[in-house]
C-alpha cells in the first residue's frame, strides 16, 4: 500500500497500525526492486519506510520487530550520522536517504507477505 497523505515518521506508523499494516521493510534486492518499481510511476517524490536509528545511533533496524536491516541501498552520502536524521525513505531516484522524523511525506505500508493494497488517504 502506497499512502498518498504526507505523515511524520511516528504518523505514518501509527496509520499503519490502525490498518493491522506497518512500514514496508525491505530485506533483499528483489524486495526492494518490486517496490521501486511501484514507486517510479508514483508523483510522490518520497515514501517512509520501516527503518530507523532512534534507539541506537548508527544501528538500523525495522519498526517494530527491531530487526537489523540486511539489505540497504544507501545513497553515497547516507547515512547520516548524528544528525537527528534517524528515520529512512525511499527517494524519488529510489535510494535510501535518511530524514528527520519530523519530515512530512508519504509513507509505504505492508499488510502480510501476499497481499499489497491500494492505500486509503
Amino acid at each position: 500500500m502506497f499512502g498518498h497523505t504526507p505523515y511524520t515518521f511516528l504518523d505514518a506508523q501509527r496509520h499503519c497500525e490502525h490498518y493491522g499494516a506497518r512500514l514496508v521493510s525491505i530485506e533483499s534486492s528483489a524486495e526492494y526492486n518490486f517496490i521501486r518499481g511501484f514507486l517510479m510511476i508514483l508523483s510522490d517524490s518520497k515514501h517512509w519506510i520501516g527503518l530507523t536509528d532512534e534507539t541506537t545511533e548508527g544501528t538500523w533496524n525495522y519498526y517494530p520487530s527491531e530487526q537489523t536491516a540486511n539489505f540497504l541501498n544507501w545513497h553515497p552520502s547516507q547515512p547520516e550520522q548524528g544528525t537527528g536524521a534517524n528515520c529512512a525513505a525511499i527517494v524519488q531516484n529510489s535510494i535510501i536517504n535518511t530524514l528527520t522524523s519530523r519530515v512530512f511525506i508519504s509513507f509505504s505500508r505492508y499488510v502480510n507477505s501476499s497481499m499489497w493494497c491500494p492505500c486509503i488517504g
